[in-house]
């Protein structure tokens, strides 16, 4: 990574999903522990089994969270986008991190400093309130992809899929973004990509989908949450 000039204005940073709710004052306590780092496309940013010096924050760009696997292949365990944080437990727990983190396109880094960082815990209970709650939705998040991948069959493993991902949704039809490209997802799930390519054709051409690039278009939400069951 590339050290730059930390340039985002004071509002913005305070947009970010980790220092939201914060306030002026708080940031003046928090500003001379971050620094700013450009990152090439598929640049790693750590390893597994380091120990972090701070909390990373997405500006720009992804960035995939990984583990090794014995074949040579990434096992994929979540992907980080913008205005999101990664790396809270190494830190506090003072542990070696248990994945590896790497960017998949060209992204700006921010990494605030884990002495500044705990020394704003202890003193701000709002500010270690929400470390707590990006924590937990990881978490939440780490489960459902654990769902999905423990599915026996490569359609119902789809299928959990696309059920979570319009799982607060009352009317059809309804569409999404996949959050990463389908090579990603397919890591995520477990599946060959050419085998998440055939299933989502094979959905398509049942007409329990629509697809346009990423954009994917569900006509009947109950008919993929019954198929999913």
């Amino acid at each position: 990574m590339t050290p730059t000039k930390l340039d985002m204005p004071r509002n913005t940073i305070l947009q970010l999903s980790l220092l939201s709710g914060l306030d002026d004052s708080d940031l003046d306590v928090l500003l001379p522990g971050i620094r700013e780092f450009k990152a090439e496309p598929n640049e790693m940013l750590f390893q597994s089994g380091e120990h972090l010096h701070g909390i990373y924050v997405l500006k720009t760009g992804e960035v995939k969270l990984f583990l090794p696997t014995t074949k040579g292949t990434d096992k994929i365990v979540g992907m980080i986008h913008e205005g999101n944080s990664f790396g809270e437990a190494s830190v506090f727990n003072e542990m070696p991190c248990p994945v590896s983190a790497q960017t998949t396109k060209e992204s700006t880094i921010l990494i605030i400093n884990k002495k500044v960082l705990l020394e704003e815990l202890d003193r701000n209970p709002l500010f270690a309130r929400r470390v707590i709650s990006n924590m937990a939705l990881r978490m939440h998040d780490m489960m459902l992809e654990i769902e999905s991948c423990m599915q026996t069959s490569s359609i119902q493993k789809v299928m959990c899929y696309l059920s979570q991902q319009i799982s607060n949704a009352k009317t059809s039809p309804i569409e999404f973004k996949l959050d990463s490209s389908k090579q990603v997802l397919a890591s995520r799930l477990n599946l060959a990509p050419e085998t998440l390519s055939r299933v989502l054709h094979h959905l398509s051409e049942t007409g329990l989908i629509e697809m346009e690039g990423r954009l994917i278009r569900i006509k009947d939400i109950q008919r993929i949450r019954q198929h999913q069951s």
